[in-house]
């Protein structure tokens, strides 16, 4: 390819890589909208609570849905995160030739403290606040539900943390163990 080929190259992956990492940030806006205007609504409407005051097995649904859509944006958020990823691979590759865009690319995603620390903020920031809205949840709804289902409760909750947990552990290690 000529130089002002993959120049052009360069500057609409770097554009679409750009892109991506505002759609995360829109999407962590989102996730907080969203669970926020949920629970305000239920907190200050109390029109909408006699509705359903009598129906607490309703109410405990609507609860616990709350972090099952917590947690579906934050796996857009590592398919967006991952495509990143995968841009910045391929410019590492393609312009390692060129020191300066090489090893920029190899850097953004290097094992430094900066970089990692990073990663660090965006997964604890993204499902670990998924898991405290999940255990808020589950408490949350202890009170309205019989003592088998807040044993339900909690042994779906403990099976979908270590669920979450082993799900997060394993693509954290693998983004960062498997370069190519």
């Amino acid at each position: 390819m000529s130089d002002e080929l993959n120049k052009e190259l360069y500057t609409q992956l770097k554009d679409e890589y750009k892109q991506y990492g505002f759609y995360v940030q829109t999407l962590t806006k989102m996730k907080f909208i969203a669970i926020s205007a949920l629970i305000s609504f239920f907190i200050v409407n109390q029109v909408a609570f006699d509705l359903i005051k009598d129906n607490m097995e309703l109410v405990s649904i609507g609860i616990l849905l709350i972090p099952i859509v917590s947690f579906f944006i934050d796996l857009k958020i590592l398919e967006v995160t991952l495509h990143i990823r995968s841009i910045s691979l391929f410019l590492a590759d393609k312009f390692s030739n060129n020191s300066f865009i090489g090893e920029w690319e190899k850097h953004v995603w290097s094992k430094n403290f900066i970089v990692i620390s990073r990663t660090y903020l965006t997964l604890f920031s993204s499902a670990g606040i998924s898991f405290i809205i999940l255990w808020s949840s589950l408490i949350l709804v202890g009170f309205y539900l019989t003592t088998e289902w807040r044993t339900y409760c909690l042994v779906g909750g403990i099976l979908f943390s270590i669920g979450g947990i082993l799900f997060s552990s394993i693509f954290f290690r693998n983004i960062w163990t498997n370069q190519h």
